[in-house]
């Protein structure tokens, strides 16, 4: 974990660093960057499953957003946020 949190941080001040002096518009790292350490530390270290295993999360997001709308009758839509009290009043 404190592989992660090292990483993390070093992320952060990357992206502060070249956001100050003008390299990128949008210097954040996309979360495949965190999450790539975070897999080498738990000990994947066979990094061409690295995006299946990406992919897969994504697909999972995707697939629940799905069952739910339909669930709901709702169009698909992909929402900022939605709370659990949001859900009991409309289900």
């Amino acid at each position: 974990m404190m592989m992660y949190l090292k990483s993390l941080k070093l992320c952060l001040s990357c992206s502060t660093c070249t956001y100050e002096h003008g390299k990128a518009k949008n210097p954040w790292p996309n979360v495949d960057a965190v999450s790539g350490s975070l897999l080498y530390y738990y000990g994947l270290k066979e990094f061409n499953y690295y995006t299946v295993l990406f992919s897969l999360s994504r697909v999972m997001g995707i697939v629940s957003q799905i069952v739910i709308n339909r669930a709901l009758r709702i169009p698909i839509t992909r929402p900022k946020s939605v709370t659990i009290d949001w859900l009991k009043n409309n289900i």
